[in-house]
């Protein structure tokens, strides 16, 4: 005899709408693409008209469909019609009630999910009527019918009407939002607002017209979003008259009647499904996330946003927009001259410059330009010295003058190699512009026009690579193959393995907010943060593969404004958090995963700036809230035998010849699937965890025992 028990434990591996402003100074830069991952027929979602999106316990997806409902685990659908319970295949919304349960609405009513199908015994007291919309609030959930009012679940689980509910009882209730504050519904072309009390408050004559109200919003201002055929009002707190917001907003006609056309973004603005793509308000005037930014199609007829803050679109089938929200890319497919990013600036006057492979390039009028001259340079380093124009390096050897009228000088290098490359250029504290090549360390005095002078170096080689340099203060740092250098006092000091770090030939030195420099090595061995004071190094940190990196080769280093260390590798950007190391690659929307030297640049407003081989990457740091909490795992089905183990109401027996056990399972992260992993034992069987990223284990003959 056979009795079994199963526990799953999820994790995941490492690891979300760059749709806000495009900073460019005086301009706009121009509209950058956003990662969506389309799900549809290919991935078994056999029905493209979604309809509305919900959210259950264990993190999948429930999908309102003219097909039926779907649950998404985040890698596949599964179908519910007829024959699970439904009693019409056209359902119309889905929603979670107070208890955690799944439910249904569409033509033939309202059904739950029971955990094997779905059932109508939850549907005691409501009419025989269509179901529009539902909400929950206050432990109870409400259902809006389509000519039977408003009504709403009893603590017996009886529905019964809305106590005090103004509207006419036929009227169709086809907008309902639900919130801490309480409920906001439609009531033909006004809205009624409730605490659950049974009083009711109308918002009065507000000047909405006479279009009936077909959906609606309370955003986290308390403001109320008011959707109708044709307009798109704005009601403040307080205020008397509502704001007609249509103006530059495309139109909906698709979408009239959605339940779900609207919703508040993980940050918190509000997101509106249009017949063009997803709209939202920034500086006073409409936005769109559309095709020019990526959208796989041009109607957003449903948006939902999870627990993880991932924005799912239902249009002609599901998209997921990637990144959480805060990448977005620019490459030569958008406009952007070069395919490898170097390095980033902005002048005085706010305009963004881009080295790249290709030309120096400038963001203007929301487009990129390469700059006249520069076309077929390498830029790999910027630098606007303080009599105006800028100087950039790369290749060819020459150092490059670009002076505030555009006029070019060329400066050779007074050794004239031909194949050495400007890595990197600093103005010191002494006013002198410093040029760190693959070939040795340079010097130009005072920053200005004139001949180049060679700067040897004690200890190191004259034709040694000098990689990144880095003032700080009264400092110059830079790193070599021999070792990390400072330059204080007119003295350079070496510091390399013998003083502690993990080696001697190094690439990149930066220095953090609290005072810390922090060093990339030539190898593939990790990243090192220290103290320097009184020509001493001390207080090692070492970041290697080992503590989370995924990759031990640091291309960049960078430090955003909430102290987080950006670090990118060849195989994507790690994030060194407080809560441990996060992960964005190619997946989530950069540019590319293989990152390009010295790529990393703060912008004004806090968002970060990253270069890679495939283009250039923006990413909205200051709306990054850092690594996801561990997803947790629940079970799909399982069977032993051929009995089901989901739900069992308690042990379950089997004889010796039906002793095969299956389980599914899944995590409640919809981030990654591909980064999710799973310990599974099945006790006492196995002693240990094993680690999986299969969502299935198989035990083909189980032993008699008790499991």
């Amino acid at each position: 005899m056979v009795t079994a028990g199963i526990v799953v434990l999820a994790g995941l591996a490492g690891r979300v709408r760059a749709d806000e402003a495009r900073h460019g100074g005086a301009d706009e830069l121009p509209v950058g693409q956003m990662r969506f991952r389309v799900f549809a027929g290919p991935d078994g979602l056999s029905n493209l008209v979604v309809g509305s999106i919900a959210q259950g316990v264990g993190g999948m997806l429930w999908l309102a469909t003219d097909d039926g409902v779907y649950r998404f685990d985040g890698e596949r659908f599964t179908h519910f019609s007829r024959d699970s319970g439904l009693r019409s295949t056209a359902i119309a919304v889905v929603a979670m009630r107070p208890d955690g349960a799944i439910c249904a609405g569409g033509r033939g009513g309202l059904q739950c999910w029971d955990g094997q199908r779905f059932s109508q015994a939850a549907s005691r007291g409501l009419p025989a009527s269509p179901v529009t919309t539902m909400g929950s609030f206050g432990g109870r959930l409400w259902v809006g019918t389509e000519g039977a009012g408003l009504y709403v679940q009893g603590a017996d689980g009886e529905f019964v009407p809305a106590p005090g509910w103004p509207g006419k009882a036929a009227f169709p209730i086809r907008a309902l939002w639900a919130d801490g504050q309480g409920l906001v519904v439609g009531n033909g072309a006004t809205v009624e607002l409730t605490e659950g009390d049974g009083v009711w408050h109308g918002i009065g004559q507000v000047g909405l017209g006479e279009e009936p109200i077909d959906s609606v919003l309370r955003d986290r201002d308390g403001a109320l979003w008011l959707r109708t055929p044709t307009h798109l009002w704005q009601l403040a707190r307080g205020a008397t008259r509502a704001i007609d917001l249509g103006a530059g907003l495309p139109s909906h006609f698709d979408l009239v009647g959605a339940p779900s056309g609207m919703t508040i973004g993980p940050r918190g603005d509000v997101l509106v499904g249009t017949d063009a793509g997803i709209a939202y308000r920034e500086r006073g005037r409409w936005r769109m996330i559309d095709k020019s930014a990526g959208m796989p199609v041009a109607t957003a007829r449903t948006l939902f946003v999870d627990r993880e803050g991932t924005i799912w679109v239902g249009a002609v089938g599901l998209f997921q927009l990637r990144g959480r929200g805060v990448v977005e890319r620019h490459d030569p497919t958008t406009g952007l001259p070069g395919n490898v990013v170097w390095t980033y600036r902005r002048d005085a006057a706010g305009t963004l410059w881009v080295g790249t492979n290709r030309c120096l390039v400038r963001a203007t009028a929301g487009h990129w330009d390469c700059v006249q001259g520069t076309e077929g340079r390498v830029v790999r380093t910027i630098v606007f010295p303080p009599q105006g124009g800028m100087f950039i390096g790369g290749a060819p050897s020459d150092l490059l003058y670009i002076d505030r009228d555009g006029q070019l000088t060329s400066m050779p290098d007074i050794d004239r190699i031909e194949d050495r490359l400007i890595l990197s250029l600093a103005l010191a504290p002494d006013g002198d512009l410093w040029i760190a090549t693959s070939a040795g360390m340079r010097r130009l005095p005072a920053a200005v026009p004139g001949e180049i002078q060679r700067v040897d170096v004690p200890g190191v080689r004259p034709i040694a690579r000098f990689a990144q340099l880095t003032v700080v203060g009264d400092q110059l740092w830079t790193a070599t193959d021999e070792g990390v250098l400072v330059r204080e006092d007119g003295e350079w000091r070496l510091f390399n393995k013998a003083d502690g770090f993990l080696g001697s030939a190094m690439r990149r030195v930066i220095q953090r907010a609290d005072g810390r420099m922090c060093a990339s090595y030539s190898e593939a061995i990790g990243v090192s943060c220290f103290r320097y004071a009184g020509g001493k190094v001390s207080a090692f940190e070492h970041i290697r593969p080992a503590d989370g990196l995924t990759s031990g080769m640091a291309y960049f280093l960078g430090e955003d404004p909430q102290h987080r260390l950006w670090i990118g590798t060849g195989a994507g950007v790690d994030v060194v958090t407080p809560d441990g190391i996060d992960h964005f690659d190619e997946s989530d929307g950069l540019a590319g995963n293989d990152s390009a030297a010295t790529a990393f640049m703060v912008d004004r407003d806090g968002s970060l700036w990253l270069g890679s081989t495939g283009g250039a990457s923006h990413v909205l740091a200051q709306h990054y809230a850092g690594p996801p909490p561990a997803p947790s795992a629940s079970f799909v089905d399982g069977r032993l035998g051929d009995r089901s183990i989901i739900d069992p109401h308690g042990a379950l027996d089997t004889p010796h010849d039906r002793n095969a056990l299956t389980v599914e399972f899944t995590s409640s992260s919809m981030l990654d699937p591909k980064r999710v992993e799973y310990e599974v034992r099945l006790s006492p069987l196995e002693t240990g965890w094993s680690v999986t990223h299969q969502r299935q284990v198989r035990y083909p003959a189980l032993l008699p025992g008790a499991y």
